[in-house]
């Protein structure tokens, strides 16, 4: 995979393009053991805090890719993702950018559901890497990369699709000929809720944001 490189003084500027900022909703949350996108985080759901996030990262657009349609907020469009694909964050990043085609968006920022820490800095920062028309994605980089939060041209979808096609379920893998920015985020916001333990740890740390 080519990197460009990490753009860490970028600023926050959505530009004139139109951007779709989606939240991947579809997982079955096992060990979560219940609903991970309706779960509580701060004055609202970690779905809420996710589509605010997006919003204030200069999203122009906002959708929730996958799981049941919800009606907390209905400034966001609910995206089925596609059954008889494999079941697959890939398969929910795919449904996401089929989604920015429908509404003539040339990029998506994609950000999972619990990464309640992620700021809407860093989120516009990873989006900010798409401003170089040779960069097909960003991805959210500590010490490793962090696929819970990415930006990708919607121009990709094509070749995504055939890499799920042929049983590729890795992101990192399916984006492997395209080239990518690994963009500097810090680690503690990139922290994963997989279960209810490391949201109430991460919630008892953290002060409420506005």
């Amino acid at each position: 995979m080519r990197s460009a490189g990490p753009r860490l003084n970028a600023t926050r500027q959505p530009g004139s393009a139109q951007a779709l900022g989606a939240v991947l909703v579809g997982g079955a949350s096992t060990r979560f053991g219940s609903d991970k996108a309706a779960a509580r985080w701060n004055d609202g759901t970690l779905l809420d805090h996710a589509l605010r996030t997006l919003r204030d990262a200069g999203a122009t657009h906002l959708a929730y890719v996958g799981g049941r349609q919800r009606h907390g907020d209905s400034t966001a469009h609910h995206v089925a993702d596609d059954d008889a694909m494999a079941p697959c964050m890939l398969r929910g990043v795919i449904a996401a950018l089929r989604h920015a085609e429908t509404i003539r968006a040339d990029r998506a920022l994609i950000v999972a559901c619990d990464v309640p820490l992620l700021t809407a800095d860093a989120a516009a920062l990873v989006l900010s890497n798409l401003r170089d028309p040779e960069i097909d994605a960003a991805v959210a980089h500590a010490a490793r990369d962090h696929w819970s939060c990415l930006a990708v041209r919607t121009r990709t979808v094509a070749r995504l699709t055939e890499a799920l096609a042929r049983d590729e379920r890795a992101v990192h893998r399916a984006m492997s000929h395209l080239r990518v920015a690994r963009v500097g985020v810090d680690e503690r916001e990139l922290t994963n809720a997989n279960d209810v333990a490391t949201l109430r740890s991460i919630s008892d740390a953290s002060p409420p944001r506005g």
